[in-house]
């Protein structure tokens, strides 16, 4: 990679002119500053109105592409039961679990252990 730079430096010709006189520099500007005036700065009107209509287009853009690139729903989620009272009693050392699903397809599961001792 250094070979590249120096090659770049080697070869390139405004190094090798001498800088501008103060004379020359002043000349310079005058004919820029002159051009401007010239121009009347209508330039930089249309310019700064053009760019915001674009920043305008630009998001709405964005926004229409990203509230059609929305994942497609699953599909309907079936209903959750509510738990049903056991017919029978529960005797103390069975276990018991509350189970249910959220609508994203998680699911959550508790198991009461009446023979827990913390």
């Amino acid at each position: 990679m250094k070979e590249l730079w120096d090659e770049l430096r080697e070869s390139d010709p405004v190094a090798r002119e001498p800088e501008l006189t103060e004379l020359e520099a002043l000349v310079m500007r005058r004919a820029v500053l002159a051009a401007l005036e010239r121009a009347g700065g209508r330039a930089t009107v249309w310019h700064r109105a053009l760019v915001a209509a674009g920043t305008v287009v630009v998001a709405v853009c964005a926004g229409v592409l990203v509230r059609t690139h929305r994942p497609a729903p699953r599909g309907p989620q079936p209903p959750v039961a509510a738990p049903q009272p056991s017919p029978q009693p529960i005797a103390a050392a069975e276990r018991r679990q509350l189970q249910f699903s959220t609508p994203g397809g998680t699911r959550i599961i508790w198991v009461f252990d009446p023979a827990f001792q913390p």
